[in-house]
């Protein structure tokens, strides 16, 4: 019985846990969109972090018809690249 107890008070804190990180990390991808990409504000919804802006495409990373926005591709790449400041 302490087991049970002790796991579900371990799911309770790991789940408290990764809500405070998503919180956190769509926080700064709001604050580095506005920054990095011209022309698109960047807002926060139940879902997750919005992009709003004129010609943004829906499918911004691109499809087989369409390349991807450049706008979103270059966040893509600063944040695979490491070089947004923490």
């Amino acid at each position: 019985m302490m087991a049970s107890r002790m796991v579900a008070q371990l799911a309770t804190r790991g789940a408290a846990l990764a809500e405070s990180a998503v919180a956190k990390l769509a926080a700064a991808l709001v604050t580095v969109a506005e920054a990095e990409l011209p022309g698109v504000a960047a807002t926060r919804d139940d879902i997750g972090v919005v992009l709003h802006g004129r010609g943004l495409r829906a499918r911004a990373l691109g499809t087989r018809k369409h390349g991807p926005d450049p706008r979103v591709a270059g966040l893509v790449a600063l944040v695979r690249g490491s070089q947004v400041t923490r």
